[in-house]
C-alpha cells in the first residue's frame, strides 16, 4: 500500500473499545491496532504520509456536498437527499476519510520531488526542507 500512494489516511479509531464491542472477535483476530501502529510506521520509512482523522460521522456524511444523512446500520446503499449522490455506504465513508486527510496534510512547504529510483525503500533522504510532502517539523519518527 505504501509503495503505490503517497498518503494514508485511515480514521482514528478507540481500537481498544472495538476489542470490548460486538466485534471483538473479529478485531482481535485482525489486529486492528496493531495494523494502523504498522501501517504508519512503513509510510515513515517509506516517504509516506500517514494521518489518522477523526471518525465522527464518516459513514453519515455526504461526500459530494458535506450534508449529514442519517441511516441505521443495516442500511447499506448512501443516498443524499440534499444533492442526490448514490454510492455503497463503505465507498462513501472512505471518500469522506479521505477528503478530512487532504485537509490535514501540510501545503506550505514548496513542490516535492519522489527519491530517485536507485534509492532503496526506506533510504530516501530529506531535501530542501520538504520530506515526502510533510515540512521537516513534522516529519517524527512513530512512537513504537
Amino acid at each position: 500500500m505504501c509503495d503505490q500512494a503517497e498518503s494514508i489516511f485511515a480514521e482514528d479509531l478507540n481500537t481498544v473499545g472495538l476489542n470490548r464491542g460486538m466485534l471483538r472477535t473479529e478485531c482481535i483476530d485482525a489486529s486492528f491496532g496493531q495494523f494502523l501502529d504498522l501501517l504508519k510506521w512503513v509510510c515513515w520509512k517509506r516517504g509516506g504520509y500517514f494521518e489518522k482523522v477523526n471518525p465522527k460521522g464518516t459513514s453519515q456524511t455526504c461526500p459530494e456536498c458535506g450534508a449529514t444523512v442519517k441511516k441505521s446500520l443495516k442500511q447499506r446503499e448512501h443516498i443524499c437527499i440534499e444533492c442526490g449522490y448514490s454510492t455503497h455506504r463503505d465507498h462513501a465513508a472512505a471518500m469522506v476519510i479521505r477528503l478530512r486527510g487532504l485537509e490535514s496534510v501540510p501545503t506550505d512547504c514548496g513542490e516535492w520531488k519522489p527519491p530517485a529510483k536507485s534509492v532503496l525503500s526506506g533510504e530516501h533522504k530529506r531535501t530542501d526542507k520538504c520530506y515526502a510532502g510533510m515540512l521537516n517539523c513534522e516529519v517524527k519518527k512513530p512512537t513504537p
